[in-house]
């Protein structure tokens, strides 16, 4: 079951001012030329993020969201991406700044905690050496001082025997330890923009649930704002302010994250949730699926991206390719020409049973939920 929590307001952080967001990120586009023809993976996606506040961004794979993040902070690089828009952080636009003048941002002011722990780390240095690294890469400290800067976070993360771990190899420690030491190398130098990508990937549930504890900690304590990508609606339910639906490398639902998963209007946002497990189902039901797989990102299809795959889908919607609409009361936004709970979609839910069929041919008992014989 998805469970909401209380999070703090996001009060204005020391870092800066109250009167500007601390990231604007407007019509960002990230393309990649391959040799089946070029990829869009983000598509005019616009968002802003204030000082303390944290957003989720959630999809399936191939969503574009880990690639949102990652040109954000402009670590995909090479000759065959293309970035468009505009990227505002603390008041400047870096888009187009050059990696020099990234390299004074990362880690000091802008950090990611990445999903895989084992090629992050480097195999061949030790973990406290790393830690230590990143802190004088900014701070002009000694290496004593990196050192004992290192073994307090460590500590602060809930890793036992700090010191002894300091000088152990990634290999040495579990994967809960692992990541705990990555996020030892994405606080050293306390940014104010942190991305957290997937980070419990791997883990088992109770290290997923102490890992995030530990960076809602952190991040309190040290007034970050956060961006928690993630695939698990549970995940960002209780942890986030507001929530970003990506599909198809677009922005197909956003808004105050209990407003989005408690009343979902884009479709896709709808499906996601009922294919989330719930403490309440019978036992002896199957989760629901969602038919059929994300677009091709080399040929999107003409109309709506997700209408092969929506129950509610229309000939329109084949078609004609939906706007992003603001709903300036509710601070809500929705990609769909026939938003969940309105008299639309639910005309087209019954017209599609009658038929049996969704617009794009898809049987709807492949939208039913099924019993287990």
């Amino acid at each position: 079951m998805v469970e909401h929590r209380q999070l703090p307001t996001g009060e204005t952080s020391t870092h800066g001012p109250e009167s500007r967001a601390l990231l604007e990120v407007k019509e960002f586009v990230t393309e990649f030329a391959t040799p089946h023809g070029r990829v869009r993976a983000v598509d005019g996606v616009t968002f802003s993020l204030d000082w303390g506040r944290t957003m989720g961004i959630v999809g399936e794979s191939g969503s574009g969201k880990t690639v949102l993040a990652r040109s954000i902070m402009k670590l995909t690089r090479g000759s065959n991406v293309k970035r468009s828009g505009s990227v505002v952080f603390k008041g400047r636009e870096i888009l187009d700044a050059p990696p020099r003048e990234m390299r004074k941002i990362w880690g000091l002011e802008m950090a990611m905690v990445f999903q895989d722990p084992m090629t992050t780390l480097h195999p061949l240095h030790r973990v406290g050496w790393q830690i230590s690294e990143a802190i004088r890469e900014h701070n002009p400290c000694s290496r004593t001082e990196a050192r004992d800067r290192a073994v307090e976070l460590l500590r602060s993360l809930g890793i036992p025997e700090p010191d002894r771990r300091y000088r152990q190899y990634p290999h040495q420690l579990s994967g809960g330890m692992r990541q705990r030491a990555i996020i030892g190398i994405s606080l050293a130098c306390d940014p104010g923009l942190l991305f957290a990508d997937e980070p419990t990937t791997a883990l088992d549930v109770t290290v997923q649930a102490q890992i995030l504890d530990l960076l809602g900690q952190h991040q309190a304590e040290r007034r970050m704002a956060m961006v928690l990508v993630s695939h698990d609606l549970a995940v960002v339910a209780g942890r986030t302010h507001d929530l970003i639906v990506m599909y198809g490398g677009q922005v197909v639902e956003r808004g105050p994250t209990a407003a989005v998963l408690n009343k979902p209007l884009m479709p896709y946002t709808e499906a996601l949730l009922e294919s989330t497990p719930r403490l309440d189902s019978p036992s002896e039901s199957r989760l629901p699926t969602i038919p059929g797989r994300p677009p091709n990102p080399v040929a999107f299809p003409p109309g709506c991206r997700f209408a092969p795959r929506c129950r509610y889908a229309q000939a329109q919607c084949l078609t004609e390719a939906p706007p992003l609409v603001a709903d300036h009361v509710g601070g809500r936004q929705h990609r769909c020409l026939l938003p969940v709970g309105s008299d639309a979609a639910t005309h087209a839910l019954e017209v599609n049973h009658r038929k049996g069929k969704t617009a794009a041919g898809v049987p709807m008992e492949f939208f039913e939920q099924k019993q287990v014989t």
